[in-house]
């Protein structure tokens, strides 16, 4: 069976499982066309108006051709909207036909707590570690002792999942630049941004920014795990996103 009619088979099955769903013609050209793009290892642009359902036309071939893919947007709510919703979505609709996939959303290094910043601002608040902090019982008030708190709570370390607003994130984050690597950190073997590349190894379908997939090519591919192809959703944001990551200023 071709990819293509895979793909087409797959998005029978994820369509059935969505309430009032149908196939669009134009998801079907775009699937189609992807489908045969990965087949013969090409190039290809599209352009899909509203209401094309275009994540499911590129989703669903690369979950079909089992291949490592990288999807990139330009956005963190299209990026959250693919590995909150989207992603799952597919993942339970498929389960009945014994297809699986593996997927998660990565980001920059500065949306994720830094476990050694957070333990320089637990010793600045007078308590030597979380455990210190843990032994005591009473509820976590000030804004470290809740960020504590969350931070043996949460499997993700992101910001975009915490539960309250912090007066400056930057007392608690790095960046790739002030990152002295997993292994010069004391606290590398705990790193939520380490956790989140060794679970991209693992994946399938790996969701990334286009400021975080410049970056990857910026360093000589040496962020992302190797991949077999790519698509960049919001691809109009695409040039100058590469620009500020790939190019040079000069000045006269």
């Amino acid at each position: 069976m071709s990819l293509a009619a895979d793909s087409k088979k797959l998005l029978d099955v994820v369509v059935a499982a969505k309430d009032g769903g149908h196939r669009r013609d134009g998801q079907v050209e775009m699937l189609t066309a992807v489908s045969d793009a990965i087949d013969e290892r090409r190039h290809l642009m599209v352009e899909a108006g509203t209401g094309t359902g275009k994540s499911f036309g590129y989703l669903i071939p690369a979950i079909a051709s089992g291949e490592k893919v990288v999807i990139s947007t330009a956005t963190k709510s299209l990026q959250d909207q693919l590995g909150d919703r989207d992603l799952p979505f597919i993942r339970e609709a498929l389960a009945p036909t014994g297809r699986s996939f593996k997927s998660v959303v990565i980001k920059g290094r500065s949306s994720y707590l830094c476990q050694s910043l957070l333990k320089e601002r637990l010793a600045e608040a007078g308590h030597s570690d979380q455990s210190d902090l843990f032994a005591v019982e009473e509820e976590p008030s000030t804004e470290v002792e809740l960020v504590a708190a969350w931070a043996e709570e949460t499997d993700i370390g992101d910001r975009d999942s915490l539960p309250f607003e912090v007066k400056d994130w930057a007392d608690y984050s790095v960046s790739g630049m002030e990152c002295p690597g997993r292994v010069a950190c004391p606290e590398g073997d705990i790193c939520f941004a380490f956790k989140a590349h060794d679970r991209a190894e693992d994946a399938d379908v790996i969701v990334v920014n286009h400021h975080l997939y410049g970056t990857h090519l910026a360093a000589e591919s040496s962020i992302l795990p190797e991949h077999k192809f790519v698509v960049f959703d919001e691809a109009h944001r695409l040039e100058d996103t590469m620009a500020s990551t790939l190019g040079a200023e000069l000045a006269g």
